[in-house]
């Protein structure tokens, strides 16, 4: 993605991303995650299907990682029927972008 101008929104997300990686190692474990949904005003059930489509790294999951499961949720698109994966209704028609 370098020399790529990043969307201001998806510069948003990284930054409220990189916020709740206190350790600073680019990615974050469960409490990181969790505290990252609750930071975006998810649900218990949204973060919870957030959560199921986020595929981790040694219990951990990189900014990409978070942001393809986001976006999955948000269009409605798992990838797959067997996915835990299910529409992310936030009730206000926003964009991936305005869950900030």
């Amino acid at each position: 993605m370098e020399g790529i101008e990043a969307d201001p929104y998806e510069q948003q997300l990284q930054a409220v991303f990189d916020d709740c990686d206190v350790e600073h190692q680019g990615s974050l474990d469960h409490i990181g995650l969790l505290q990252l949904c609750s930071t975006l005003q998810l649900d218990q059930d949204q973060a919870e299907q957030l959560l199921g489509c986020i595929p981790k790294t040694k219990g951990r999951v990189t900014f990409p990682q978070f942001r393809e499961g986001l976006l999955k949720l948000l269009n409605g698109s798992s990838g797959s029927k067997d996915s835990d994966c299910m529409k992310l209704s936030l009730g206000r028609g926003d964009s991936p972008g305005r869950v900030l």
